[in-house]
């Protein structure tokens, strides 16, 4: 039985008034916004009404009279001459180039001089690290206008950064800048312009994960599907998904690769910063794709558990650009099929002796991100779908056996979370599984982290319940704690996460540069889950222990309350979090009721 509050929506009757993520995975949906399935799941809730408009009257008559008057154009270019169509074409002259288009528009008017230019791309300096790619080697080559390396879709996607980190308190905008949406424009002019010439092609997908992380930020997300799911595609034609210990060796070494295969239409890297470059895109990419799929319950373009060799994700994890040269270990070249082991039939009996390499500690904060969204997404798919058969119930148990390895390994590197101010005090970041730049990426890194293997843990356990509810005797053994307990637990961390990192906002000169859109959809999973757990407690169905009924009901009051200011504090910075906020309180008021 689900353990979600009994809720007082109706059910939409019609598909097409079902949100995107219900009517791709065929879920009765509430028609709220957002849903209840959106808020357990922490995505977005976007709505496509498919209905036909309904026109007016006065819609009607001017478009029959357009209509009208086509017709008498056309009649007329026919009577000047049946063979001849140079009628047909007066009213349509041949496009223009993308920059001629932009020169005439009037909202593109707005000229970025080169004193602007300098100061964009140095706040967007500010928030680029190190550790994903050679920021010295890339601003080197914007600061000299001569040096073609880096394109301009690249360089408008770095001012589109600059635009979204600037505020009246951190970095004031100069009067007369352009708004982000004439970025936005630059952008995909120039994106476009790259395809149609096959030019700047890793600048080009480095740039489109920008604009979508970008959209993300203001609440686009179907935009942002978009944009990104041709990226990945993209990066596929490119060879970026391939990149593995064979072609690292190759251009380390000088050498041909030792097997050779098709290396997509950019070929082989020519050289270790053109390598560097590649993979961090990769990742951002990828990462980007993975934010897509959580944020709108769409598929992902790119398919982690793909039975086509030319198609799986081999590409090294992103670490920092000194340590390319090495040295480099056999576990450094494990890939995402060694972090979710589906490379190999593995079997319950042989998941713990199965020949995968020891997926090393992310070595850069990109590489954290994108091992917890890789589980993140997983967590979600099989949390989400009710096994109906044997095999489907064997299936997912061996993928809820691996996952908790997964989880177990990333979570026993993750080091308690201590605050800003400690580690500037201690003038030291302490030990970390990735390279972090300062005190403060130190804290929002391993917070951002933190959260995210909790998440995985509420996921999991809702998929285990979803296990035990098709056969009792087929369930994960998860020691004497129920996965109801552990779903608590892991809500109960996140909103400790959560204080701590609205408490760490409160005392920096920019907030934008602590937290993004993602951190509350994981803290609205785990409110959900409170709600569930005050659903439970008043139905008189506490869990084991001492604790009293009512100390435990005020502890998920007080868990939910944490989740729901954290969730608040972001409303300025993301607008579009008011429909969390409200889908929430309504949760609660139907599980009080």
């Amino acid at each position: 039985m689900s353990n979600h509050p009994k809720s007082t929506h109706h059910r939409v009757q019609r598909s097409y008034l079902a949100c995107l993520r219900c009517r791709v995975r065929k879920t009765q949906c509430d028609g709220e916004t957002p849903c209840m399935h959106c808020l357990r799941s922490g995505s977005a809730c976007l709505y496509e009404d498919r209905r036909k408009p309904v026109l007016s009257e006065k819609d009607l008559t001017e478009k029959l009279a357009k209509l009208e008057s086509r017709y008498q154009s056309m009649l007329s270019a026919s009577d000047q001459g049946q063979g001849d169509v140079s009628g047909l074409d007066r009213g349509y002259q041949s496009p223009r180039p993308s920059s001629d288009v932009a020169a005439s528009n009037p909202g593109h008017a707005e000229v970025v001089s080169p004193q602007l230019r300098e100061y964009l791309l140095g706040i967007a300096s500010m928030y680029l690290r190190h550790t994903d790619f050679d920021k010295n080697l890339l601003y080197s080559a914007l600061a000299n206008p001569l040096d073609q390396r880096v394109p301009p879709a690249l360089e408008n996607a770095l001012m589109l950064l600059a635009h979204w980190y600037a505020t009246p308190n951190a970095h004031a905008l100069p009067s007369g800048t352009p708004p982000a949406e004439y970025f936005v424009q630059q952008i995909r002019i120039h994106l476009t312009n790259s395809l149609e010439q096959a030019t700047s092609l890793v600048s080009h997908m480095l740039a489109s994960s920008y604009l979508t992380w970008w959209l993300f930020q203001n609440g686009r997300f179907l935009e942002g599907q978009f944009e990104i799911s041709s990226t990945a595609r993209l990066a596929i034609h490119c060879g970026l998904h391939q990149i593995d210990e064979d072609i690292i060796k190759s251009v380390l070494q000088g050498v041909p690769p030792v097997r050779p295969r098709s290396y997509g239409i950019l070929g082989l890297p020519a050289s270790v910063n053109d390598l560097i470059m590649r993979v961090a895109t990769f990742w951002k990419v990828y990462l980007m794709d993975k934010n897509a799929a959580i944020a709108t319950g769409l598929p992902a373009a790119f398919d982690d558990h793909v039975s086509d060799p030319n198609l799986r994700i081999t590409t090294v994890w992103s670490r920092a650009p000194r340590d390319y040269t090495g040295p480099w270990s056999i576990n450094d070249f494990a890939s995402i099929d060694d972090l979710t082991q589906s490379h190999q039939l593995v079997t319950v009996a042989t998941v713990n002796q199965a020949d995968f390499k020891t997926v090393s500690p992310p070595a850069t904060t990109l590489a954290a991100s994108t091992q917890a969204m890789t589980l993140m997404l997983r967590a979600a798919k099989l949390s989400t779908n009710p096994p109906q058969t044997v095999a489907e119930a064997q299936a997912l148990r061996t993928s809820l056996i691996t996952l908790n390895n997964c989880i177990s390994r990333i979570t026993a590197t993750i080091p308690t979370l201590p605050s800003i101010e400690s580690i500037e005090r201690s003038q030291a970041i302490p030990p970390f599984p990735f390279n972090t730049e300062s005190a403060h990426s130190a804290f929002f890194s391993t917070a951002d982290a933190t959260a995210a293997a909790y998440v995985i843990i509420i996921q999991m356990h809702r998929a285990a319940e979803l296990l035990k509810g098709y056969d009792q005797t087929m369930g994960v053994d998860f020691g004497e704690t129920s996965s109801r307990e552990k779903r608590v637990g892991a809500a109960r961390a996140v909103a400790t996460v959560a204080q701590k990192i609205v408490t760490e906002l409160d005392n920096i000169p920019n907030p934008k540069a602590g937290t993004c859109m993602i951190n509350a959809y994981w803290w609205t999973c785990a409110a959900i889950v409170l709600v569930e757990e005050v659903v439970e407690l008043r139905k008189g169905k506490p869990v084991r222990g001492s604790s009293s009924p009512i100390a435990l009901l005020q502890a998920a009051l007080d868990n939910y309350n944490k989740l729901l200011v954290a969730i608040k504090r972001l409303v300025p910075i993301f607008p579009v979090l008011e429909d969390h906020v409200r889908g929430l309180e309504k949760a609660m008021k139907d599980a009080s009721a």
